[in-house]
């Protein structure tokens, strides 16, 4: 049990890192992508795939540890990873719209920006639960 939780920590933690890197490169991409849009347009492509296999990879495994460490009992880790879990709630909510929504649709800086609180209130409420 201690191994599977180690390799789904690990997992969780390496979605967290190509999850943020996603966020950090995707709008540079995009600015650049007009003037070279027949090199930029796969390099988005790709960071898209990466940003919601990320999402996928942090829901998926975060929902197993807890199931497997605290019995799925949320109150049982206190105020702060209710916190998290709100935080969680909007970033998985604007990453649904990024994939669900046409990007005329999307306004871009609204998306990228609420992505990034979702991220950072994420991290700051575990390092605040799990120390």
């Amino acid at each position: 049990m201690d191994y599977l939780m180690k390799a789904l920590l690990f997992t969780h933690i390496g979605a967290l890192v190509v999850g943020s890197a996603t966020n950090i490169a995707m709008p540079l991409v995009m600015r650049h992508a007009g003037a070279a849009s027949h090199i930029s347009g796969p390099i988005a492509a790709q960071l898209g795939f990466n940003g919601k296999l990320s999402v996928v990879l942090l829901l998926v495994t975060g929902i197993a540890m807890l199931a497997l460490r605290y019995g799925g009992d949320v109150a049982a880790l206190g105020p702060w990873f209710a916190t998290k879990l709100v935080f969680v709630v909007l970033f998985a909510a604007a990453a649904l719209a990024a994939a669900a929504l046409p990007r005329d649709r999307l306004n871009p800086h609204l998306l990228g920006m609420s992505i990034r609180i979702g991220l950072v209130g994420a991290v700051a409420c575990s390092v605040l639960v799990f120390g």
